[in-house]
């Protein structure tokens, strides 16, 4: 697969967007080698599941995206994995007591290589290892399997995940008066 011009941060990757642009029901993909995956569960297995991992925000990427590393490469043998930003932010709440909705918990870091690169902002630092537990339980619990290693995507999901991923874009850049 050729790397995508739409995950090229252009200069910007000094001049990250607001947290707030981040909405709620967005997807955050992420990658998941072929050697974690749990075959019998179809799920990846808890502990890969890193505390501070590192995401593709869904206003600038599609899921198969989240396969190219830093270099470029794109690694079929990795699976795909989504969760939408209100898994994140209801199990952040949960564990610290937190209702400011204004918290910016996931920060939107673009990479030179990758606009649509978000982190979690210091969200798992003062916590204890059970409730770490619980928040690897909760981003099983509540993602969505798109694409398993080795598979190869279809063209017709592609198109929808673009026009997604477009809405995503237009609603995270240009209406920001929508919370």
């Amino acid at each position: 697969m050729r790397f995508p011009k739409h995950l090229y941060s252009n200069g910007k990757e000094n001049s990250p967007l607001d947290s707030s642009k981040i909405k709620f029901y967005q997807y955050l993909y992420m990658r998941v080698h072929h050697s974690h995956w749990d075959d019998k569960d179809e799920f990846p297995g808890l502990n890969v599941i890193k505390t501070d991992q590192s995401l593709n925000w869904g206003a600038f990427s599609i899921p198969i995206w989240a396969r190219f590393d830093d270099n470029k490469n794109y690694k079929i043998d990795n699976g795909v994995i989504g969760v939408k930003v209100k898994a994140i932010i209801s199990n952040y709440r949960s564990n610290h007591n937190n209702t400011d909705a204004n918290y910016p918990l996931i920060l939107h870091k673009p990479l030179q290589n990758n606009y649509s690169h978000c982190e979690l902002n210091n969200y798992l630092k003062d916590i204890s290892k059970s409730k770490k537990r619980d928040y690897r339980f909760n981003i099983k619990n509540n993602c969505k399997i798109f694409c398993k290693p080795n598979e190869i995507k279809m063209n017709s999901n592609s198109i929808k995940e673009h026009i997604v991923m477009y809405f995503n874009y237009l609603v995270s850049i240009f209406c920001f008066w929508i919370k």
